[in-house]
């Protein structure tokens, strides 16, 4: 994921007319911008990251994080910030600069709302059944809350 982010770096912020090279494990760029583009482009990218490993990657090389819908804040404030930093403070990065978002989930059903209610419930719930998110599970000790699921 990291050299893919450095990968497409290189062309956001390459000026028209300029070459681009690129060499990594997985990636190997030798490329010129010739599009109607006036110079770089200045797109963040945020990684969709979850575990430590991802989220540290994020912090090592991307423009910041974008959170799962079922983050909590202790999720946020326990695994996410420190790991971010540590990803930042690996490459000298200013964790402050990164950019946190995340995602919500809503159902909208104005002829039903508790339909709605229900459905937002079965998303989440569906969710934390599946093996990445056990460590967040593990954390908040809703072990016994999802076997039942």
């Amino acid at each position: 994921m990291a050299e893919l982010i450095e990968a497409i770096q290189a062309f956001l912020h390459a000026e028209n007319g300029e070459p681009i090279r690129y060499q990594g494990r997985f990636y190997s760029i030798d490329a010129d911008i010739r599009a109607p583009v006036f110079g770089r482009l200045d797109v963040p990218i945020l990684v969709g990251a979850f575990n430590k490993i991802m989220v540290r990657t994020a912090g090592r090389v991307a423009d910041g994080i974008l959170g799962h819908g079922v983050f909590t804040d202790r999720w946020w404030t326990e695994l996410v910030e420190p790991e971010l930093a540590g990803g930042a403070e690996a490459s000298g990065r200013d964790v402050a600069s990164l950019r946190r978002w995340g995602w919500l989930i809503t159902a909208i059903d104005d002829e039903d709302p508790q339909r709605a209610i229900r459905e937002a419930r079965l998303q989440i719930a569906f969710y934390l059944t599946v093996r990445t998110y056990d460590s967040l599970v593990e954390l908040h000790g809703w072990q016994d809350e999802v076997a039942a699921i």
